[in-house]
C-alpha cells in the first residue's frame, strides 16, 4: 500500500483515486465492472438492438393498456353504446364488462409468458460475457 504522500486527491465524482502510479477506481459491483472492462458494450450490436426492441414493446404495451382503460370508460359513457347493448353508465352489467377486461389481462399474462419462450434459457454458468 502506498503511503499518504503518494496519494493524490479524489476525483470530483469521488470514485477514482490515484495511488502512486496506479489508477484505482472504486465500484459497487466488482464482477459487473470486470465484465464491462473485459467486454465493453457496443450500443448497436445485435443483442443491444434486441434489447431496445423488447423495451420498445414493453413501453408500447404499457401505453396501450392505459389507452384501453380510458377508451372503455369513454365508450361506456356513449349513448349509442348504451342503447345497442342495453347498458347503463353504472350498474352490474357495466362492472361485469370492466371485470372481463381485467380478468383477460390476468389470464393472458399466464399464457403469454410460456408462449413466447421458444427454447430453454441458456445456462448462465456456461455462457460467454457479451456476444
Amino acid at each position: 500500500m502506498a503511503d499518504s504522500a503518494d496519494e493524490k486527491e479524489l476525483a470530483s465524482d469521488g470514485l477514482a483515486k490515484h495511488v502512486g502510479e496506479r489508477n484505482v477506481q472504486i465500484v459497487e459491483n466488482v464482477a459487473f465492472a470486470n465484465a464491462v472492462a473485459k467486454s465493453p458494450v457496443r450500443m448497436f450490436s445485435r443483442r443491444m438492438l434486441q434489447l431496445y426492441f423488447f423495451c420498445f414493446i414493453a413501453t408500447m404495451n404499457s401505453c396501450i393498456n392505459g389507452y384501453d382503460g380510458s377508451l372503455m370508460g369513454a365508450i361506456n359513457a356513449m349513448k349509442p353504446y348504451q342503447k345497442q347493448f342495453g347498458m347503463k353508465t353504472t350498474g352490474e352489467s357495466t362492472g361485469f364488462v370492466f371485470a372481463i377486461y381485467t380478468v383477460g389481462n390476468i389470464a393472458g399474462s399466464f399464457v403469454a409468458g410460456p408462449l413466447t419462450v421458444s427454447r430453454p434459457a441458456p445456462d448462465p454458468t456456461r455462457g460467454r460475457v457479451g456476444r
